[in-house]
């Protein structure tokens, strides 16, 4: 799925850019090879802390945030669908339920 942004780059000028939204599928693999990577680093016969860890851990942190935030959009945005579907259905039926 792509959508368009357009943000100003210099005063009065607009670009548009495309962006690539990422799926529910692609954020679980995204998701599961941060899994991976850790599980892998902290399971090594001879663990032992290394000055990068703490930013290597900081980074996942901030990339499940993100996984977190994209998902909770994703499932929003896949509602308002569902609910626009069932207000057409709704609307041919001649249902007059309003909820």
């Amino acid at each position: 799925m792509e959508s368009e942004v357009e943000r100003e780059t210099e005063p009065g000028a607009a670009e548009t850019l495309q962006k690539k939204i990422l799926t529910r599928a692609e954020l679980l693999a995204l998701s599961s090879e941060l899994v991976e990577q850790l599980h892998a680093r902290t399971t090594r016969p001879t663990f032992r802390e290394t000055g990068a860890d703490r930013t290597r851990l900081a980074y996942a942190r901030a990339t499940t945030a993100a996984i977190a935030a994209t998902a909770a959009i994703l499932r929003d945005a896949e509602l308002d669908d569902l609910k626009e579907r069932l207000d057409r259905l709704e609307e041919r039926k001649g249902c007059t339920c309003k909820t």
